[in-house]
């Protein structure tokens, strides 16, 4: 579920350092920017939540007249690299998002 976003954001990378994508899109073909916002920050968070919800260990257990719980995660190395890979996916576009309102605040008209 990771793997949507990294592409998106290789071939968003790559279009800024060529300066082409390397196809034309005329005005008549609609980009569907929400479908892309949807991809980028909903795919990574579901693919954490779901990995939480099967790597989430909870306890709970009476001791000496008193209840102790206890919670848990469980992550193998691969695992650990996708949660802190879709948390960065989602940090970077969600700091990309409040950079370009502060420029548009202080006057620059191509964040807007």
């Amino acid at each position: 579920m990771v793997a949507p976003a990294v592409v998106l954001l290789a071939g968003a990378g790559l279009t800024s350092v060529v300066g082409h994508a390397g196809f034309d899109l005329s005005s008549g073909v609609a980009f569907v920017p929400p479908v892309v916002v949807a991809i980028l920050l909903a795919c990574p968070l579901i693919a954490m939540v779901l990995l939480a919800a099967a790597r989430l260990r909870v306890g709970v257990e009476r001791r000496e007249a008193a209840w102790h719980g206890r919670i848990r995660l469980e992550l193998a190395n691969g695992e650990l690299v996708a949660a802190i890979l879709g948390l960065s996916l989602i940090a970077l576009f969600v700091g990309h998002l409040f950079a370009d309102g502060y420029a548009c605040l202080n006057g620059i008209r191509r964040a807007c």
